[in-house]
């Protein structure tokens, strides 16, 4: 990609593709800079000119947003959010959509780039340039767009005026439109690895580095993911994974009503994490079944209750739970009432959990 500006070949508009957690927002911020570098450097900007400064301190007067928000009567643009935005980029660049909507007390809402949202975007590019060379358009969660704004930015994405970039910072690429992706050029951000998220939480000094590892495992290379789970020192997951599936196991219809509603009401991605969890679990019974110990990555009493947990499953068993917790991750991505979704899940684990 350096190459790519080094040669002065670069893309009008670029797609930065990547899983949660996996730093395409943090990648694009450093190809913006390496744009806008006065001093570029053989494998990377200079970072220390007046241009990587304000780049690193996302200000700089040629380089703008663009991110979902919560659209009301009042709110129609993200350029009112924007120095809350800078502030929570610039703490943790791996920020989650669902952080960014819990940050701005809407949690459990779905943020929105609108029309107003467009408009806004082609008025900003129509500037002159601050420092005389590129402008860049960086937008993050593009799959946010409603169909409005998107149809209004694809003459601008396919023919952006001269010296103008767009680069999109997208996770989900089944929800941009066919007509946005064809008019892109995709760059595919890999996972992080599990050496990589490991040490990422280098900073968790009450962590082993088995702990650590073994928080890495079940991250599935998302970062922001994993340091909520080391954050969970207290063992809060487990202790809420063991109770639901007692529960299940017990078929008491009474407790799985208000462990139900006791999830409800807790935000999406708190749901979320208890679903991954009970994935994480889930493998790792598979693999003290098989008598693979040396690959169980736990210890203490999550360990204990793997022990206790694999005698009531089986692989076919594993597997129909796997398939039903990875449906209810996706219907809870997709905004659906949490309350349905996880009794239903509930219901369903009565059947395929214990005799």
């Amino acid at each position: 990609m350096l190459q790519s500006v080094k040669e002065g070949r670069i893309a009008n508009t670029q797609l930065f593709l990547g899983k949660p957690g996996s730093g395409t927002l943090l990648l694009a911020i450093a190809y913006a800079r390496a744009i806008l570098c006065t001093e570029l450097g053989e494998n990377d900007s200079c970072g220390i000119c007046k241009n990587c400064t304000m780049v690193n301190g996302l200000a700089h007067p040629d380089l703008h947003f663009s991110f979902p928000i919560i659209l009301n009567a009042k709110e129609r643009t993200s350029d009112i959010h924007l120095k809350t935005w800078r502030k929570a980029v610039l703490k943790d660049p791996f920020l989650s959509a669902e952080d960014w909507y819990a940050g701005l007390g809407m949690e459990n809402k779905q943020g929105v780039i609108g029309k107003d949202e467009s408009l806004s975007i082609m008025k900003k590019l129509l500037l002159r340039s601050f420092g005389g060379g590129y402008k860049i358009m960086l937008m993050w969660m593009p799959e946010s767009m409603n169909l409005s704004a998107a149809n209004k930015l694809l003459k601008i994405f396919e023919e952006p005026a001269d010296r103008t970039v767009f680069l999109l910072v997208a996770e989900n690429i089944e929800r941009l439109l066919p007509t946005v992706i064809s008019r892109t050029q995709i760059f595919k951000v890999p996972k992080l690895s599990t050496i990589d998220v490991a040490q990422g939480l280098s900073n968790y000094e009450d962590l082993s580095e088995e702990d650590r590892m073994a928080i890495a495992m079940r991250s599935n290379g998302d970062l922001n993911a994993a340091r909520k789970d080391a954050a969970d020192q207290n063992g809060q997951l487990l202790d809420k994974f063991r109770d639901w599936m007692r529960i299940c196991f017990k078929k008491d219809v009474r407790a799985a009503i208000g462990m139900v509603e006791e999830i409800g009401r807790s935000g999406r991605e708190q749901q979320k994490a208890l679903l991954k969890y009970g994935l994480h679990m889930c493998r790792q019974c598979l693999v003290h079944e098989q008598q693979l110990d040396q690959l169980v990555l736990s210890a203490g009493p999550e360990k204990g209750f793997i022990e206790k947990f694999t005698p009531f499953l089986n692989i076919e068993r594993t597997d129909a739970v796997q398939e039903e917790m990875n449906t209810a991750i996706a219907h809870i991505e997709r905004n659906a009432n949490s309350k349905i979704v996880f009794m239903d899940l509930t219901l369903t684990l009565f059947k395929l959990i214990g005799n």
